[in-house]
């Protein structure tokens, strides 16, 4: 092999490289498009936990709101957060909200 030869192999093996070497770092299966894969993921855990919390809290109040034994302090707690109902003799104080 000529020197030119053995100069034009080593560039292209070179630049295949470099090329390659980019798109491991910046490509769309790179290393920066999987930190932000793993930031996303990290978000995406929080939202989970935090709709599994609302989950969890709903479904005790389904179970509170039993068609055959519903909790009487959870109707009467709904009813009066809700529809605003209050007992005769109870004595109604509005908060100023400001």
């Amino acid at each position: 092999m000529s020197r030119k030869q053995q100069i034009s192999v080593l560039l292209i093996c070179f630049s295949a490289s470099v090329y390659l070497a980019h798109h491991a770092l910046v490509g769309k299966y790179g290393l920066d498009a999987r930190s932000s894969l793993m930031h996303r993921s990290t978000q995406l855990a929080h939202e989970l936990d935090r709709s599994e919390a609302v989950r969890a809290r709903l479904q005790h109040d389904v179970t509170l709101l039993d068609p055959v034994a519903p909790d009487a302090d959870f109707v009467d707690e709904l009813a009066r957060r809700l529809l605003g109902f209050a007992y005769p003799e109870e004595t109604i104080t509005p908060l100023d909200r400001n």
